[in-house]
């Protein structure tokens, strides 16, 4: 009888050990899948941050040479006519 109920508590122990293993691995993993998606998401985030910052400055460069440019053109087209 003391076999039989040694073994049954061996069995139950090692049970709730691997119940216990388990749910670590489990939670360890939820944890790092979490941990990478949210990662992901700011990476995300700050890339197109990023792409706007540097599309609204290229955008900014390209006004100001259309000023320049337009600037110029008045000034030679002023010379020009005025003198008329």
């Amino acid at each position: 009888m003391c076999l039989l109920s040694c073994f049954s508590e061996v069995k139950k122990q090692l049970h709730e050990e691997s119940e216990k293993r388990i749910s670590e691995v489990i939670a360890g993993e939820l944890v790092d899948r979490t941990v990478q998606e949210e990662v992901c998401l700011v990476a995300e985030m700050v890339f197109e941050v990023d792409v706007v910052e540097r599309l609204q400055e290229m955008e900014e460069a390209a006004e100001a040479v259309r000023l320049l440019i337009m600037g110029r053109f008045m000034r030679r087209w002023k010379n020009r006519f005025a003198g008329m």
